[in-house]
């Protein structure tokens, strides 16, 4: 999976990776790994630099536990699949970090949104 196919899974939600990754960037101060946030169970973020070749996607919602492996990292899913990674724990938590400004943000907006509709309604529609 690649950031083609990240692409096409924000053009679904109506913004492109360019633009997404611009806001993210500006509003949250998030400079690398960004997270990406299509929905509640699908919240990707890479482990590395998008331009590897070998760059892999975590989907954030479906991790059961991250440990410390070494010089590496395991991730065991809610599936009980698991993978080990040539990531140290302290980045992966960093990155899990960014996931959860991400997280927060959208639950800040949603929350904003749905105590403000009425009284937008009232203001530009009545």
């Amino acid at each position: 999976m690649g950031v083609k196919y990240i692409n096409g899974l924000c053009l679904r939600i109506l913004t492109t990776y360019e633009a997404y990754i611009k806001s993210v960037r500006k509003i949250l101060n998030i400079k690398t790994n960004i997270p990406i946030y299509i929905h509640k169970e699908i919240i990707f973020f890479p482990i590395c630099s998008i331009r590897k070749y070998d760059c892999i996607w975590i989907n954030y919602s479906k991790i059961k536990v991250a440990y410390n492996d070494g010089d590496k990292t395991v991730i065991i899913f809610k599936n009980e699949e698991r993978i080990r990674i040539n990531v140290k724990i302290g980045k992966i938590m960093k990155l899990i970090e960014n996931v959860h400004k991400v997280i927060s943000y959208k639950e800040n907006i949603i929350f904003y949104v749905e105590n403000n509709i009425q009284k937008w309604y009232n203001l530009y529609w009545k």
